[in-house]
């Protein structure tokens, strides 16, 4: 157990968090917005395709008399 630590580095026993480590980040919110837009719009699509395929399937079984 102890050289799965020794692997992956013991972050428990550091006591250092994500907010300590000095990581300065700039965030746009306008930037930020653009991008979950263009995120939602793309999960749109794959939902689109992926009810249209089911849909397909469906029709398919009840065609063939299952």
């Amino acid at each position: 157990m102890e050289a799965s630590y020794e692997v992956l580095g013991d972050n428990h026993s550091e006591g250092t968090s994500a907010s300590d480590e000095g990581e300065d980040v700039d965030v746009n919110g306008e930037e930020l917005r653009s991008a979950i837009d263009g995120f939602r719009l793309s999960q749109s699509v794959r939902l689109a395709l992926a009810t249209t395929g089911f849909a397909m399937s469906l029709v398919g079984i009840w065609g063939d008399g299952a």
